[in-house]
């Protein structure tokens, strides 16, 4: 007896902890779902107050004086929004038939379709492979839910999406989920809903689609981009063919029905980019389109009903526009084989963008060479040579030789640069070689200074997504540039050397007038005000009595010509206190060279018109002097001290005025060679370069 008590005392015992075992785990289970759920309810949309969002609404462009410039839209199609009455029947039984066959039998979940995909997910090893998801799950995470990247998450959006299609199924009948199915899922090509996708694929309403058509759209929310009949007809071929055999398996259709509609030619309107309607300006619009997509987002932009105010100057954008079309369609400009050009206008004290054209005509072309094309500067990335060898302690008043010269790059190459008009100078200071483009002595100036701090200078500058290989050959602008952007990094000397990333748009709001995007300056010092200052002053020279002199209106204005040595690109890109301003004219094919246009005859006329209309009310403004010249002690020439190219170019302009009064002695010597002594010659000390004789 005393043995069966104590076993049942044992027995008990173990009971009673097998009791504290089951209710710890209990409530350690019961913790464990409940911070499972909180963390599955998270960010979720609140049950109660659920429900559809409102029809999709366009979105507004506004000018800097708040004048319309366009409405945005996401499709072609002026009808978005269609009613369930309005929804051809083989369309619905297109999407149903291919997407969720139980549709009308489920309250928002399908669990054979849950299991099917679980098993599915299984075999592949855990990784997603199959949804399961029902018509109202699919909506419940286009409208709802943000897409999670690992599996983890996938299945927690996996239970939300459940949760909430429950929810939406005990609000809305089955026709109104449909309906709002059928109206909001992405059908490719900048198609949300189903009236904006028969537009743009096959150019009629809903309502006018043949079954093949419909069977086709039905099948491209599963795979948009891969299913678009744009990119693959093939792919979108077989999934149509693929949604016939489904709606034939539910009843939908006969089997001879389902044969003509394979047969039936896929005929497609022709892709559009859409996304606007009734744009002013359009070369200007699209880049704010662009830019407005990295600020809110696509969906946003075409579904939000936003108001974007931009940077635009509408009289400024006008001027540009007629002056360059103008100009480019010009008996002249058209024998000198020019067919496209391209306008910037930057507001030097803030980035803004007062004015942008992008080509010629934007009905005949939509690529906007102001900010997307990338070309050649030439010389007029000169600038950023010069700025190295202001920064290295040399003057505009620093003396260097323009002569034949062979210099060899990193890789051990020679490298014999030419001037444009394979003619010399000779003694000339740095200021000269900037004003009259000489391109000898830009490359010995950026052997000097490095290839690589050439480089460093154009991004200090703004020069930030240009293609610039660190090459001697980049001081005449052998890398490629953006019209912006070069527009930007001449801007930056302009405004004292201070940088401010271009931009487009000041404020966005939502159609409630709330604030949801603000432009916030973020200046950034790009070099020594006194640096640029000096800059300025050597530009100046350029229009006042260099290459850019067509360029030169009624005010402070610099600049700098750019022209490529095979004429595939010429340009003028200049300032005054106020504005930055670019022209580029070229041809889209790089292929066709132009005759004979540099930037001096060409884009500077045109930066000439345009500017001085646009700065024709203006108060005068002035450029700020530098607050101090650097003495010109140091010699470009590594073999000759400052001393010596003063006295030797003291006797160069002496046989100059002989050479003009006829009194040349050695006519033997071709024009454009000058024998430059070299340090010991004549046994004269670096002190005495003796009485070198010039010819011409």
């Amino acid at each position: 007896m005393k043995r069966v008590k104590k076993i049942l005392a044992i027995f008990g015992s173990i009971i009673g902890w097998l009791s504290w075992i089951i209710l710890f785990g209990l409530c350690i289970g019961l913790a464990f779902l409940v911070g499972f759920f909180s963390q599955v309810v998270q960010d979720m949309p609140l049950l109660d107050k659920l429900s559809v969002p409102e029809p999709i609404q366009a979105s507004r462009i506004y000018t800097a004086d708040n004048q319309l410039l366009g409405k945005v839209y996401a499709e072609r199609g002026d009808r978005i929004i269609l009613p369930y009455d309005q929804i051809p029947l083989n369309l619905k039984q297109a999407i149903i038939a291919i997407e969720d066959r139980e549709f009308y039998d489920h309250r928002g979940i399908d669990f054979g379709g849950i299991t099917r995909a679980f098993l599915a997910n299984v075999k592949a090893g855990g990784k997603i492979q199959q949804g399961g998801s029902t018509i109202t799950q699919q909506l419940v995470r286009k409208l709802f839910l943000e897409k999670e990247s690992d599996t983890l998450d996938k299945y927690l959006r996996k239970i939300k999406e459940m949760i909430i299609a429950l929810r939406l199924e005990t609000k809305y009948s089955k026709d109104e989920i449909l309906t709002f199915y059928l109206n909001e899922m992405f059908f490719g090509s900048n198609s949300y809903g189903i009236e904006a996708a028969c537009q743009n694929y096959f150019g009629k309403h809903a309502s006018e689609l043949t079954l093949a058509e419909a069977a086709l759209i039905a099948g491209i929310p599963q795979a948009p981009s891969n299913l678009n009949p744009y990119f693959s007809i093939e792919r979108a071929t077989n999934r149509r063919n693929l949604v016939l055999n489904a709606m034939m398996e539910e009843g939908y259709i006969t089997p001879e029905e389902n044969n003509a509609a394979k047969k039936e030619e896929i005929t497609l309107v022709g892709l559009t980019k859409g996304g606007y309607k009734n744009l002013k300006h359009p070369y200007f619009g699209t880049y704010i389109l662009e830019e407005a997509k990295k600020l809110v987002g696509q969906r946003k932009l075409f579904f939000g009903g936003l108001r974007i105010y931009t940077t635009l100057n509408t009289e400024a954008q006008e001027i540009a526009e007629e002056k360059l079309v103008e100009y480019i369609l010009s008996n002249e400009f058209q024998k000198a084989k020019i067919s496209q050009g391209a306008f910037v206008l930057l507001d030097s004290s803030s980035g803004a963008v007062k004015a942008m054209v992008g080509g010629i005509d934007f009905e005949q072309n939509e690529f906007n060479r102001a900010w997307q094309a990338k070309r050649q500067p030439g010389s007029a990335f000169k600038p950023f040579v010069y700025l190295a060898a202001l920064e290295a302690g040399y003057s505009p008043g620093s003396l260097v030789i323009d002569e034949p010269v062979t210099l060899q790059d990193k890789l051990g190459r020679d490298y014999s640069p030419q001037n444009y008009d394979h003619k010399y100078m000779y003694i000339i200071t740095m200021k000269e070689a900037l004003q009259y483009s000489r391109n000898v002595v830009a490359v010995k100036t950026c052997n000097l200074v490095t290839p690589e701090k050439v480089v460093d200078w154009a991004k200090y500058m703004g020069i930030h997504n240009g293609e610039l290989d660190p090459v001697l050959s980049i001081a005449l602008g052998t890398g490629v540039v953006s019209v912006l952007e070069l527009t930007s990094a001449y801007s930056t000397i302009a405004n004292d050397g201070i940088y401010n990333k271009p931009y487009g748009i000041r404020l966005i709001t939502d159609s409630n007038g709330q604030i949801i995007y603000q432009h916030s300056p973020h200046p950034q010092r790009g070099a020594p005000k006194n640096l640029v200052r000096l800059m300025t002053h050597m530009l100046r020279s350029v229009v006042l009595q260099g290459t850019g002199t067509r360029a030169r209106i009624e005010r402070d204005c610099a600049g700098k010509t750019g022209t490529t040595s095979d004429y595939k690109d010429a340009w003028f890109v200049g300032y005054t206190p106020e504005y930055a301003a670019a022209v580029w004219v070229g041809n889209d094919d790089e292929s066709i060279h132009m005759k004979r246009v540099t930037g001096g005859r060409y884009p500077a006329r045109i930066w000439h018109d345009i500017m001085k209309a646009v700065t024709l009310d203006l108060p005068e403004k002035k450029f700020l002097q530098p607050d101090w010249y650097p003495p010109a002690i140091m010699s470009l020439e590594p073999l000759y001290s400052q001393k010596q190219l003063r006295v030797m170019r003291e006797n160069q302009e002496a046989e100059d005025e002989l050479a003009e009064n006829g009194e040349s002695t050695d006519d033997e010597t071709p024009s454009n060679v000058f024998q430059i002594p070299k340090p010991g010659d004549d046994n004269d000390e670096d002190e005495k370069p003796g009485n070198p004789r010039v010819h011409f």
